[in-house]
């Protein structure tokens, strides 16, 4: 789960855990990314990415550019207070409110999966 912002970086990812899912919270893209390669080549990889918030739209858009060049097929989930302008090629991109966040991930990974 990608959220440039301590604490609620910290909150979402406690209330993902209390929904029975293993999270692994990062501040930024690069971080995101790393946490990602190394893990899709362990025991248990990445079942779903999350971004929380990341101020930075331009990191955003170069994290999902890479993840499409290296032909990554984990589903992305986008967690947005305001609608999401057209962006092209998002692939198997979700969009949801604050609200809907934990409905959405179920629904997109099934209970207690890693994220």
């Amino acid at each position: 789960m990608l959220d440039d912002r301590d604490i609620p970086r910290a909150e979402g990812a406690f209330l993902l855990r209390l929904a029975g899912f293993r999270v692994t919270p990062v501040k930024d893209g690069p971080e995101m990314l790393n946490w990602f390669f190394s893990l899709q080549e362990g025991a248990e990889p990445f079942e779903l990415l999350l971004i929380n918030h990341c101020r930075s739209s331009h990191e955003v858009e170069a994290v999902l550019r890479l993840l499409a060049e290296r032909g990554v097929k984990v589903p992305l989930l986008l967690v947005r207070r305001q609608p999401l302008p057209p962006v092209p090629d998002l692939g198997s991109c979700e969009v949801c409110n604050p609200t809907e966040m934990i409905g959405r991930v179920t629904a997109l990974v099934g209970q207690g999966r890693v994220l």
